[in-house]
């Protein structure tokens, strides 16, 4: 009687126990699943870090640029040779993000090796380098040579080419985030630019390609009809080396704490996870 009466206390006991055991192997589950979706997020994260570093790296790429002839249009003569010149420079911007170019002011034009003032630029609109792509930076030149000038104009048709300088003022803006640091900068960009016309007849211009250096004793203007395109860049150099240079060290220690940090959880997320469902796993065989 008194064996039956224990067996009878016992169960109660064992199904408490039982259930109790259930009830942690649950939770352990639980606890697992979600350090296993922790890991695997921040891995994720981790990844993407690591994809961000490598697409800023460097921070700073050249971007190379095409000139080709100007076109020129609204050929007239009142009290001078007037013609208006429209000068076009394509850039290719193989950076991450998009480069601002703008004119800071009204620039002029030389006319003859001497450089006699024979017009102004009248405007640089505001161009965007698309990230990736292709953009165009177009300088408008309203060119109206002296009287000085216009009296030898036989003397030069026949002699073929008249050289025409001008100063291109521009500002080049970057505003780039990889999510823990920045490159931001805004810098003077300028060049001195030629190019050769030859007027024919009737009132035609043929142009060669456009050049462009830092300085003027540096500049050579190919010969007009010509068909080589010319090329600039705006370099590293250009672009405030020291704002690059501390926009590659901030990338590279936050993006690489971030990094660490992200992985390290990751890891831990996922062995702690593994082995939380491990011990939901075998605790009921062990407690029944």
């Amino acid at each position: 009687l008194g064996s039956k009466l224990a067996a009878r206390s016992a169960r109660p006991q064992a199904v408490r126990v039982s259930m109790g055991a259930q009830a942690r192997s649950r939770g352990l589950l639980c606890c697992g699943v979600a350090a296993l979706v922790f890991g695997a997020l921040c891995l994720f994260l981790g990844i993407y870090l690591t994809a961000v570093l490598v697409t800023f790296t460097p921070v700073y790429s050249d971007i190379e640029c095409e000139m080709g002839a100007p076109r020129v249009s609204n050929v007239r003569i009142d009290e001078t040779l007037r013609f208006d010149m429209v000068a076009t420079v394509t850039c290719f911007n193989p950076n991450p993000y998009d480069v601002t170019v703008m004119g800071t002011e009204v620039g002029q034009v030389y006319a003859g090796d001497d450089r006699q003032e024979a017009g102004t630029i009248n405007q640089i609109p505001v161009s965007t380098f698309p990230s990736g792509g292709e953009g165009t930076v177009v300088a408008n030149l309203a060119i109206a040579p002296s009287g000085e000038l216009f009296s030898s104009l036989p003397l030069i048709v026949l002699s073929g080419e008249i050289p025409l300088y001008f100063d291109i003022k521009l500002s080049v803006k970057v505003d780039a985030r990889f999510l823990v640091g920045k490159y931001t900068t805004e810098v003077p960009f300028n060049k001195k630019c030629g190019v050769r016309y030859m007027i024919l007849v009737p009132l035609k211009v043929e142009t060669s390609p456009m050049a462009c250096q830092d300085a003027w004793d540096k500049l050579a203007v190919p010969a007009a009809g010509s068909s080589s395109a010319e090329s600039m860049s705006f370099s590293a150099e250009n672009m405030a080396a020291d704002d690059v240079d501390d926009a590659t060290q901030q990338k590279d220690l936050y993006l690489g704490i971030a990094m660490a940090c992200t992985y390290f959880l990751g890891a831990l997320g996922i062995a702690a996870g593994a082995f939380a469902m491990w011990r939901s796993c075998r605790r009921p065989q062990i407690e029944t």
